[in-house]
Protein backbone atom coordinates (compact mmCIF):
# COMPACT_ATOMS: atom_id res chain seq x y z
CA UNK A 1 0.00 0.00 0.00
CA UNK A 2 1.37 3.50 -0.47
CA UNK A 3 2.95 5.36 2.29
CA UNK A 4 2.45 8.42 0.56
CA UNK A 5 -0.56 9.81 0.78
CA UNK A 6 -3.18 11.50 0.32
CA UNK A 7 -1.52 11.99 -3.52
CA UNK A 8 -0.37 15.60 -4.20
CA UNK A 9 -2.23 16.20 -7.26
CA UNK A 10 -5.55 16.75 -5.71
CA UNK A 11 -4.06 19.35 -3.11
CA UNK A 12 -2.44 21.77 -5.67
CA UNK A 13 -5.62 24.13 -5.76
CA UNK A 14 -4.66 26.97 -7.91
CA UNK A 15 -5.96 26.71 -11.77
CA UNK A 16 -2.78 25.88 -13.30
CA UNK A 17 -1.00 22.90 -11.74
CA UNK A 18 2.31 21.95 -12.24
CA UNK A 19 5.61 19.52 -10.86
CA UNK A 20 8.91 20.28 -11.74
CA UNK A 21 11.16 17.40 -11.49
CA UNK A 22 14.84 16.96 -12.28
CA UNK A 23 15.72 20.98 -12.07
CA UNK A 24 18.66 22.27 -10.60
CA UNK A 25 20.30 20.39 -7.43
CA UNK A 26 18.35 16.94 -8.11
CA UNK A 27 18.01 14.95 -5.68
CA UNK A 28 17.68 11.89 -8.28
CA UNK A 29 14.27 9.61 -8.66
CA UNK A 30 12.04 9.88 -6.03
CA UNK A 31 10.93 6.40 -5.70
CA UNK A 32 7.52 5.48 -3.48
CA UNK A 33 8.77 3.18 -0.68
CA UNK A 34 5.57 0.40 -1.71
CA UNK A 35 8.04 0.60 -5.55
CA UNK A 36 11.40 0.22 -3.56
CA UNK A 37 12.91 -2.57 -4.44
CA UNK A 38 16.28 -4.20 -2.77
CA UNK A 39 15.74 -7.80 -4.08
CA UNK A 40 13.26 -9.83 -6.83
CA UNK A 41 10.92 -9.74 -7.74
CA UNK A 42 10.99 -6.06 -9.51
CA UNK A 43 8.70 -4.07 -9.67
CA UNK A 44 6.21 -4.22 -13.41
CA UNK A 45 7.48 -7.41 -13.43
CA UNK A 46 11.28 -7.33 -14.54
CA UNK A 47 13.12 -9.92 -15.23
CA UNK A 48 16.35 -7.52 -14.56
CA UNK A 49 16.71 -5.44 -11.39
CA UNK A 50 16.03 -1.83 -12.36
CA UNK A 51 18.55 1.04 -12.04
CA UNK A 52 16.39 3.55 -10.16
CA UNK A 53 17.27 2.69 -6.46
CA UNK A 54 20.68 3.37 -7.25
CA UNK A 55 20.49 6.51 -8.55
CA UNK A 56 17.45 7.67 -6.19
CA UNK A 57 17.89 9.68 -2.81
CA UNK A 58 16.31 6.35 -0.67
CA UNK A 59 13.72 4.40 0.10
CA UNK A 60 12.34 7.33 2.91
CA UNK A 61 13.03 9.84 0.29
CA UNK A 62 9.11 9.73 -1.38
CA UNK A 63 7.78 10.10 1.99
CA UNK A 64 10.01 12.74 3.35
CA UNK A 65 9.47 15.02 -0.08
CA UNK A 66 5.67 14.42 0.06
CA UNK A 67 5.28 15.35 4.23
CA UNK A 68 6.93 18.47 3.06
CA UNK A 69 4.84 19.38 0.24
CA UNK A 70 1.91 18.57 1.61
CA UNK A 71 1.85 20.93 4.50
CA UNK A 72 2.60 23.93 1.55
CA UNK A 73 -0.19 22.98 -0.98
CA UNK A 74 -2.64 22.87 2.07
CA UNK A 75 -1.45 26.40 3.75
CA UNK A 76 -3.91 29.06 2.83
CA UNK A 77 -2.21 31.82 1.56
CA UNK A 78 1.23 32.59 0.33
CA UNK A 79 3.84 30.52 2.34
CA UNK A 80 7.22 32.49 2.59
Amino acid sequence: DPVEVPPLRPAMGGRVNLMVNLANDAIGYIIPKSEWDNKAPWIYGSEEETYGEVVSVGPDGASAVHGALLPLLQADGPVP
